[in-house]
């Protein structure tokens, strides 16, 4: 990989084995969840697409496997690389409860994925964790809560010494603030789960259970995902013009942001408007915090930078196509005014930036962790494959919503009522397909490098 200056250089490396090893248990699970995602998004882009549409039943079969697709990429694929990330960023202490939160994790999840198999139904699509309510899919995850919250409580405990005036500090810090929102969307859980009344209808009950905690969830997904930016910058060549100490300052107030959250319990009753209208400002507010400045500055890096060597184009490519979809989304967010799959675009657009930058940075820490280099070549076709392809999915969407195409409809049941829905949700089907490949080749490109083990580089 390209090397940049020291005091440019917003990347570390792990030199304690124990930590590297489970930071590579987590990556592997990671890669499990993805693959498992990726068998659902194909079968909900047949189920969306004109012609195809028609050959899938439209009541359980495609809510269900929307409920596991969302679960498995938006939820255990980022946890599982924030488990890569937080246990990267540990000294070598309390590993026993590292591997026990893996395991506890990877438990649950095998749980819920053989739930649909094995009789699970009746799906609920809440916001953020949408569910089947069965006792079997509830039971899978109470287990992988309990595995991510062992996580994050070794996280705050081992946390290293952060020598935030530096790069390498600053990065480790950052990454320390995504796992502090994350001990604040357990304790939301939490919260919501004591003191949601019994009286309300079951699908609002429900609703409110997992809408605190999921939203806040948003903000660790948002920070490692600047990470992310930031640490891909440095490792494709880009010098950041981006002072340490002013990194975290951004990182500080994102971390405010996000401890003003209990303002929230203790003022609002958690079932009225103001209390979603007071965690929706926190998001268009406290989300900028940190996502536009830094968004912004490696953005300038970007456009003075060199060209990128060979070996690091797919990480810079990553990088632009990530920044674009995330841009993307937040200029659709700010469009929403009713309910249809303009706001299915916004979220894609959000969560797709999300996962192509983790994708990235994947392929850059494989050789840290111990496992083999990854084909520069395969990955730039993946990198371009995903990222072009999540953009005509979202812009599908988009368009088929400016025309009232309704969201969360799929199959025989889903209704064309105009050629600009049609035109829409067929631009969808192919960015699906295409993002799709993207995805197989990124499973490919890292199932290859897991199992030809090299030994870590340190840079």
């Amino acid at each position: 990989m390209t090397n940049v200056p020291e005091q440019n250089n917003y990347r570390f490396d792990t030199p304690d084995l124990q930590c590297q090893r489970l930071a590579g248990g987590w990556l592997k699970l990671g890669v499990t969840t993805l693959c498992i995602a990726g068998i659902y998004a194909l079968l909900l882009a047949v189920a969306r697409t004109p012609l195809l549409k028609d050959i899938v039943p439209s009541d359980d079969f495609f809510y269900t496997s929307l409920v596991i697709h969302v679960i498995f990429s938006n939820v255990f694929w980022f946890l599982a690389m924030a488990g890569v990330l937080w246990s990267m960023n540990t000294r070598g202490r309390f590993i026993p409860l590292g591997w026990a939160a893996l395991f506890v994790a990877a438990a649950g999840v095998a749980v819920i994925a053989l739930a649909p198999f094995i009789g699970a139904g009746n799906p609920v699509m809440a916001n953020y964790i949408p569910f089947l309510n069965s006792p079997l899919f509830f039971t899978g995850l109470t287990i992988s809560g309990i595995g991510f919250s062992l996580l994050v409580l070794r996280t705050t405990i081992a946390v290293p010494r952060l020598m935030v005036s530096k790069p390498e500090g600053s990065i480790r810090f950052g990454i320390f603030t995504a796992a502090n929102a994350a001990a604040m969307a357990i304790l939301a859980f939490f919260w919501a789960f004591f003191t949601m009344p019994e009286s309300i209808p079951d699908k609002e009950l429900y609703e409110g259970l997992f809408w605190l905690g999921g939203h806040v969830l948003q903000f660790t997904h948002a920070l490692l995902m600047l990470v992310a930016w930031m640490w891909l910058a440095s490792a494709s060549g880009v010098r950041l013009k981006l002072p340490a100490r002013i990194a975290t300052l951004f990182f500080t107030l994102a971390l405010i942001t996000v401890a003003l959250t209990p303002i929230a319990f203790l003022s609002e009753n958690i079932t009225s408007t103001g209390f979603q209208l007071w965690f929706t400002t926190q998001m268009q507010i406290g989300g900028a915090v940190a996502t536009v400045p830094l968004g912004l500055a490696v953005l300038v890096s970007l456009f003075w930078a060199g060209k990128a060597a060979p070996e690091v184009q797919p990480l810079r490519i990553a990088l632009l196509l990530s920044i674009l979809l995330f841009a993307l989304g937040g200029v659709l967010g700010y469009m929403l005014r009713e309910s249809s799959t303009l706001v299915t675009a916004h979220y894609h657009s959000v969560t797709g930036a999300v996962t192509l930058a983790f994708m990235a940075l994947a392929y850059d820490l494989l050789p840290r962790l111990g496992f083999g280099v990854v084909p520069h070549r395969l990955a730039r076709m993946q990198v371009y494959a995903y990222g072009t392809g999540q953009l005509l999915h979202v812009l599908g969407l988009a368009w088929a919503g400016g025309y009232g195409m309704a969201r969360k409809v799929g199959g025989s049941g889903q209704s064309l009522d105009n050629l600009g829905q049609t035109l829409g949700m067929s631009l969808m089907g192919l960015g699906s397909l295409v993002a799709t490949i993207g995805g197989i080749l990124f499973l490919v490109i890292v199932i290859n490098a897991i199992r030809q083990r090299g030994h870590a580089q340190v840079e």
